[in-house]
């Protein structure tokens, strides 16, 4: 990763204007709470450009302090600094100013299940939902936490909602949750039909 300078051969952007990047958004929304795969990126991630994204946000955000993509990142950048609570309240606020977005709810999920609060953490991804009712990882995810909490049924729910946005997911987590919700003939079908499709 080169460090953002603004320059022809940055392969990171500037936060520009009062507004951040969708793109930076994205970038650090999959460099951040749920993909542990990209840990070494992650790393690198925050020992070089988090210091410099906190500062310039909340430099935004004196300048405007209603600005929810900044109130949004800047809780991301505090919940992966270990400061949940903090995290949990900025992003509270950029809900309530900009209300329920699909990214905002997301994100205080994530925050909100790494606090330990799983009941919490599911309203938000279904909340989510709400703007995003094709996004098959929010479904994913919904169905874990749904299954973490015994709600075998639900998350069968959430897994088929998953699987009809992106068919070529694995079909064995909607096999399981139905098994054991006590479906086992259809988890056996879907198994099958799984199976037929390796």
């Amino acid at each position: 990763l080169a460090r953002s300078g603004g320059g022809a051969d940055s392969e990171f952007p500037d936060l520009k204007g009062d507004t951040v990047s969708p793109h930076l958004r994205r970038f650090y929304v999959q460099m951040s709470l749920e993909n542990v795969h990209f840990s070494h990126q992650k790393e690198q991630f925050q020992t070089v450009f988090e210091p410099d994204l906190e500062a310039r946000a909340l430099q935004i955000l004196d300048r405007d302090p209603g600005n929810t993509e900044c109130l949004s990142l800047l809780g991301m950048l505090h919940a992966n600094s270990g400061r949940l609570e903090t995290g949990i309240q900025l992003l509270r606020a950029a809900i309530a100013l900009d209300g329920p977005k699909s990214w905002h709810c997301s994100n205080l999920g994530a925050i909100l299940l790494r606090a330990g609060d799983r009941p919490a953490a599911i309203a938000c991804y279904r909340q989510a939902l709400v703007e995003s009712p094709s996004d098959a990882r929010l479904w994913s995810e919904l169905a874990t936490l749904l299954a973490a909490e015994n709600r075998h049924a639900e998350s069968a729910d959430a897994w088929l909602k998953a699987l009809e946005s992106a068919p070529s997911m694995d079909r064995l987590p909607l096999a399981n949750a139905l098994a054991l919700a006590g479906e086992r003939e259809r988890a056996i079908r879907v198994y099958e039909i799984g199976r037929a499709h390796v």
